[in-house]
């Protein structure tokens, strides 16, 4: 996959999930890109319900299981987790850097697996 197709695949995913859309070009520059999101995606990407919580506006708040769902489902493995795993994917660059070793494989939930 390119980037671009990245970048679709992971918006597509996002708003299967139901997301907020306003929330969606900030999480796929993350995962694609590796760049830092704010603080409310921080938390949720570092698996940090208080926080998250927490750093919410009220949209967000009631939209906390569907970014527990996007995560599990279809976000790529090794991009949240915790403040270690999201420090790290940002170091990467994201998926961009890691086109090259990124295998589609559409039978394990859709997800990306990075080897």
């Amino acid at each position: 996959m390119n980037i671009k197709e990245y970048e679709d695949y992971y918006r597509e995913q996002a708003e299967h999930h139901e997301l907020p859309d306003y929330m969606i070009d900030g999480l796929v520059r993350y995962i694609v890109h590796g760049i830092e999101p704010g603080g409310f995606l921080s938390s949720v990407l570092e698996n940090d319900l208080a926080w998250a919580a927490a750093r919410a506006d009220a949209v967000n708040r009631r939209n906390l299981f569907r970014y527990a769902s996007f995560l599990l489902y279809g976000a790529p493995n090794g991009c949240w987790g915790s403040k270690s795993k999201v420090q790290e994917w940002i170091g990467k660059g994201g998926l961009a850097s890691l086109a090259e070793s990124a295998v589609w494989v559409p039978e394990n939930k859709d997800k990306v697996e990075i080897q």
